[in-house]
């Protein structure tokens, strides 16, 4: 007679229990991965053999309830129907969820043919603001260029903080930039006149100027953060000769640079 207190074939008999058991779920799961293909006429004649065992006459394998709860919402919604029109009369709409219709959502990137939209859309706000000849507009590779002085416009002499001719200019641009995705660029430029100040040089100069221009696009004007860019470049993207006093003026300007590809992250 064998000793069961050290073990015996009787203590391991769970084990073909458990080996039985682990059998039938890998046939279960593989007769599963077989149907995944097949038609629903087929499936329903294999939901069919569950029914009576877990005690449900309809077509599944739960009860009829479709909920984790009596009375909870559907899984499924019915045909035609989308999470907004399913909606009771009276109740919020899903967070994040956007109606095509509603006017505040922004249209797509626009595109090279686009920005001429965009530019004459630019130079009607400019004009309407009593700012007609304040800008220059070219496109380039990289997008719509906006080139705006400095002088006696965006910044008094020297400084980098917005006067009040260059907040109107800012403020009469701004809807048409909130109206497009596009990544806007803000690029400072200076002349080639080296700036007299204490540890402060054209760069610092040419790069808070942008920075202002930023800033005041998203504080005064809501536009999104993530679609803007500081960028200062000194002396060093000149689009006139700095050997005369007009070239100069020219090249002091702030450009504000609405790039093609320039997607939100």
């Amino acid at each position: 007679m064998k000793d069961r207190r050290r073990g015996g074939d009787d203590a391991n008999r769970w084990l073909t229990t458990y080996g039985d058991t682990v059998t039938l779920l890998l046939a279960f799961f593989v007769m599963l991965f077989a149907m995944s293909q097949i038609d629903e006429s087929k499936f329903d004649e294999v939901i069919a053999g569950f029914q009576e065992p877990f005690g449900n006459p309809g077509r599944g394998i739960l009860p009829d309830n479709e909920g984790l709860q009596d009375g909870g919402p559907p899984t499924t919604l019915p045909e035609g129907v989308t999470t907004t029109t399913a909606l009771s009369e009276g109740e919020d709409e899903v967070p994040g969820a956007e109606s095509p219709e509603d006017p505040e959502i922004p249209p797509l990137i626009v595109d090279r043919e686009g920005l001429l939209e965009v530019k004459e859309k630019l130079e009607a706000a400019l004009r309407d603001a009593g700012f007609e000849d304040a800008a220059k507009f070219r496109i380039t590779e990289r997008g719509l260029v906006v080139s705006i002085a400095t002088d006696d416009l965006l910044f008094p002499t020297g400084s980098a903080v917005l006067g009040p001719k260059g907040k109107d200019i800012i403020a009469a641009v701004a809807p048409a930039l909130a109206q497009i995705r596009n990544v806007v660029q803000v690029e400072g430029h200076t002349d080639n006149v080296p700036f007299r100040g204490r540890g402060y040089d054209n760069w610092d100069l040419s790069s808070d100027r942008a920075l202002a221009v930023v800033r005041l696009l998203i504080d005064g004007h809501d536009i999104d953060p993530e679609r803007l860019s500081a960028t200062g470049y000194a002396s060093f993207r000149p689009v006139a000769s700095n050997d005369s006093s007009e070239g100069r003026g020219a090249n002091r300007r702030v450009e504000l640079v609405i790039l093609i590809d320039g997607e939100t992250p």
